[in-house]
């Protein structure tokens, strides 16, 4: 049931132009600005898009600018293990084996996840009351299943909201998503 949903989901976003790719993420980032979730972090996890999801480059340049330490997932070669690494530039990233821009590995600049402030998550499908569906690794489940202190919010397109998904014990609600049409909290 989860591959057919994550199936439809991804179609459906892949769907949108290039343009509305591009506006509608604009207005995430707005909505993003004018929250309060950028006050105080001092450490912030994102991810960088992929495949038309919401873009996030800008906001990456964003935090750095400000002084915010900017941490991205690496997924290991054989799909096991998410490993959290600190980046100061876009020359800190490589293009990984699965065709997105990772974090080049440095033992140096690893962290874990109980040391964010704030974690904004990608993912392929949502609920109004802040559950997601992820691209089918369980990477995000397994490292928010051990933090509690840290705030989780998802950006996403207002077309990957469905009325309801397959909720197994595993799966960790979000805090908070942020579409282009609105900002939901559980």
């Amino acid at each position: 049931m989860k591959a057919n949903l994550r199936k439809s989901l991804i179609k459906k976003r892949m769907a949108q132009s290039s343009q509305d790719i591009i506006d509608k993420s604009q207005q995430i980032m707005d909505r993003l600005l004018s929250s309060t979730l950028l006050d105080s972090p001092k450490r912030i996890m994102l991810y960088k898009d992929f495949k038309k999801e919401v873009q996030t480059s800008a906001l990456i340049n964003y935090l750095l600018e400000r002084n915010i330490e900017v941490v991205l997932p690496r997924v290991s070669n054989d799909f096991t293990t998410m490993h959290l690494y600190l980046i100061s530039s876009n020359e800190d990233m490589e293009l990984s084996s699965y065709g997105i821009l990772e974090p080049i590995p440095a033992p140096k600049r690893e962290v874990t996840a109980d040391t964010l402030d704030l974690i904004l998550a990608p993912g392929v499908g949502f609920t109004k009351d802040c559950y997601r569906i992820g691209y089918g690794g369980g990477f995000y489940d397994k490292m928010l299943e051990g933090i509690s202190n840290v705030k989780v919010c998802a950006l996403a397109f207002e077309c990957q909201i469905v009325e309801s998904l397959p909720i197994e014990p595993h799966d960790q609600q979000l805090d908070m998503l942020i579409t282009e049409k609105a900002i939901y909290t559980k």
